[in-house]
């Protein structure tokens, strides 16, 4: 199983935060569970902390990536741009068209980690929270 994680979600899992659902927390704990973190989440993740809306960094996020073997950050590629839903706002629209290529590409079972109720209302790809 993959694991599209949104910026929220994984900023909310790596700061212990209460907000994250206990269904995402158990996926994100999950040793089977394949994440993938988008390129766009981390950009959200550097403007989010520099504008001190967040207080997990860039580097502790990059550390934690870095040592677990389950996770990848997926760039935003041709595939994903041909997903890309233009009934998304552009950030959750590159959220969701990652999961859609990764679906597509690699592995049927593509989720996406989110509350975000544009993404979970659009029914393009299943979403646990």
């Amino acid at each position: 199983m993959i694991c599209v994680v949104d910026t929220h979600a994984l900023v909310w899992y790596l700061s212990n935060d209460p907000k994250l659902s206990k269904t995402a927390l158990s996926r994100l704990e999950d040793r089977q569970v394949r994440i993938i973190i988008p390129v766009i989440v981390l950009a959200e993740v550097k403007h989010l902390f520099s504008r001190r809306r967040i207080t997990v960094s860039m580097e502790v996020i990059l550390e934690r990536i870095a040592e677990d073997d389950r996770c990848m950050v997926y760039p935003f590629d041709l595939s994903c741009l041909e997903a890309l839903p233009t009934d998304l706002d552009l950030h959750d629209g590159m959220i969701a068209a990652t999961a859609l290529a990764l679906k597509d590409h690699f592995d049927p079972e593509v989720f996406v980690i989110t509350k975000d109720q544009e993404i979970r209302g659009s029914g393009l790809i299943p979403v646990l929270w």
